[in-house]
């Protein structure tokens, strides 16, 4: 396979009867936007712009909607037969209507919160690899959206039917990508899961802490030592957090997590931290963008939140290389690093007088002194 975003379709399940949602699937609103939106806009994010609907059971509503996104539509004539036939109708409009097409991306509708990022990393997968099936698979466990390539078209054409796209496809080594992207495994089958996938969409849509450490060894990839940094980072971050969760005060766990674990992916780049959180924004996570071009911050007045950001800046300095240090011993290798520099010497001071007083005021929220708190720490 050695496919070109440009030489790539995209075709979107939509015919299904939504019998356990008890809501017709394509146009329910999710985030404001129908998930039949959300699936054009997350592929045109991706670079790909040729992309088609199949339609059957309310044709006529998805058709006009479809239309009004600028995107084919195709008719399934024979919708309860399954999943499998929509394949096969979108297969074959798409042999006549593009048959310079190389590979498809097979989404159905109600898979609707895969990033971006995961169709590019299966795209970049697809120009280095030579096989006919690329698939993603998160934590080991493979998803959606398969990429197949046209050589495949025919043996779909001609299938039975029985097994549906999973008996073609299993007769084909696949090419597996890892990706840190849960969501390729999370369909919306029935109200539970709705109310589950609007959950993550009101709160921007931010990966786990497991995401986060996926998501630094698959784009990132950082040497030995500053894995290990993070890690450490973040095993403190987690029992800061369980502190504050046991005096009353809760905190995003995935946010600050995440946090940590990403905090240097841009280490020994010029100013790392704000670099690593234009990078995290350009990938579509706010929030944590800002944790982590917070993580070099001393200074935290009285009047700012104690929020992910400030907990995920204190375990920062509560951590050098994988040895958990005081605040007195971290800061005063940095004034013996620097000795004799009056200049370096004063703004060293402020950011430990600063870190200090952050410190107090995470130990008299928690109610434990970090001592304690990095005692029990995991190691």
């Amino acid at each position: 396979m050695n496919l070109k975003a440009s030489s790539c379709h995209v075709l979107i399940l939509a015919a299904g009867f939504s019998s356990r949602m008890g809501r017709f699937k394509p146009l329910m609103r999710l985030g404001g936007k129908t998930l039949l939106q959300r699936l054009v806009a997350l592929y045109r994010k991706a670079g790909l712009s040729g992309i088609s609907v199949v339609c059957g059971y309310k044709a006529d509503a998805v058709q006009s909607a479809a239309e009004e996104l600028g995107v084919n539509r195709v008719i399934n004539p024979r919708p309860e037969e399954g999943m499998f036939s929509s394949i096969q109708t979108g297969i074959s409009a798409l042999a006549e209507q593009s048959p310079t097409v190389s590979g498809l991306f097979v989404h159905p509708v109600d898979i609707p919160l895969v990033r971006p990022d995961t169709v590019l990393l299966v795209l970049r997968a697809a120009e280095r690899c030579g096989g006919p099936l690329l698939i993603p698979a998160y934590a080991g466990n493979p998803g959606h959206p398969p990429l197949i390539d046209a050589e495949l078209f025919p043996y779909i054409l001609k299938h039975d039917g029985r097994g549906g796209l999973q008996a073609v496809l299993s007769a084909h080594d696949p090419e597996i990508v890892p990706v840190a992207d849960r969501n390729i495994l999370f369909d919306l089958d029935e109200p539970g899961d709705y109310l589950k996938a609007a959950r993550v969409v009101a709160g921007g849509e931010e990966i786990s802490g497991e995401e986060a450490e996926q998501l630094l060894l698959l784009y990132f990839q950082p040497p030995p030592a500053l894995y290990a940094h993070c890690r450490a980072v973040a095993e403190v971050t987690g029992a800061m957090l369980e502190a504050l969760a046991s005096a009353g005060v809760t905190l995003d766990r995935d946010l600050a997590l995440s946090g940590a674990w990403l905090h240097d992916l841009a280490k020994g780049e010029p100013k790392h931290a704000v670099l690593g959180g234009r990078r995290l924004k350009a990938m579509g996570f706010p929030r944590l963008a800002r944790v982590v071009a917070l993580h070099n911050e001393c200074r935290w007045p009285e009047d700012i939140p104690l929020d992910e950001a400030a907990v995920v800046a204190l375990a920062d300095k509560l951590v050098a290389g994988v040895k958990r240090v005081g605040l007195e011993e971290r800061f005063g290798a940095r004034l013996a690093e620097y000795g004799g520099d009056m200049r370096a010497e004063r703004a060293i001071k402020e950011r430990l007088s600063g870190i200090r007083r952050l410190a107090g005021r995470f130990e008299r929220a928690a109610g434990k002194s970090l001592d304690f708190i990095l005692r029990r720490a995991v190691h």
